[in-house]
């Protein structure tokens, strides 16, 4: 497994791992938190997130009057990415999920979800490239990173809407990209923590819809 320090470039090299398709069967309750932002003011920070690094803002999409979320500045010297934390309180098991557009004509570099943080030494970070077209699912934990494995994906025209989709439950993660299925992947920590979203580096991404759903069995009877 190849092993780099928080928030670094990616190593090269990098072995994808093969990964178990996990179909749940299942009941469950849900908490849906739903976040839209038509209602945030622009040019400032969605009340109650908490800003980790660089630079985000609602503003008006453009043409039109709906508002969105923007990654709208590089991130800081010794970070890779800017991260933001979504307001909601710590979950393990979830349906997460977040749209995603570059804010021009191009291609939108980097987006992802952040879950189960606990500190910025421990998390799991969901990200896709959208410039290599891959995804990549990395674990971090007391501050270095491991790549758990990566995708291929198929990103829509520059200007359309992408859908980054995770399911959570308990050690495997189901992912999707624009309603595909792409494998499940084994976390070796599933622990709750918070769920945010990460962007950029580069020119402006465009976010919404953002929504975590927080599920729990209603079937304990194995």
């Amino acid at each position: 497994m190849t092993r780099s320090k928080l928030w670094r470039g990616t190593p090269a090299g990098i072995a994808l791992l093969l990964v178990v398709t996990l179909y749940f069967s299942t009941a469950w309750t849900a908490d849906t938190r739903p976040w839209r932002f038509s209602d945030e003011p622009v040019g400032a920070v969605p009340q109650g997130w908490e800003v980790l690094s660089g630079r985000w803002e609602i503003r008006v999409e453009a043409p039109g009057t709906n508002r969105v979320l923007v990654q709208a500045g590089p991130a800081p010297p010794g970070w890779e990415l800017s991260a933001i934390l979504t307001p909601g309180p710590p979950v393990a098991d979830l349906d997460a999920r977040v749209k995603a557009r570059a804010g021009g004509l191009d291609v939108f570099e980097t987006i992802g979800l952040l879950l189960r943080w606990q500190d910025p030494t421990t998390m799991l970070i969901v990200r896709v490239d959208g410039t290599r077209r891959w995804i990549w699912v990395e674990r971090v934990q007391d501050g270095w990173r491991s790549v758990r494995a990566g995708y291929s994906i198929d990103t829509r025209a520059p200007g359309m809407w992408n859908v980054l989709r995770v399911t959570a439950r308990r050690e495997w993660l189901n992912l999707f990209f624009n309603g595909k299925f792409l494998g499940s992947v084994r976390d070796d920590d599933p622990a709750p923590g918070r769920v945010g979203l990460v962007a950029g580096p580069g020119a402006a991404v465009l976010l919404d819809d953002v929504e975590v759903e927080a599920l729990a069995d209603l079937d304990n009877s194995g």
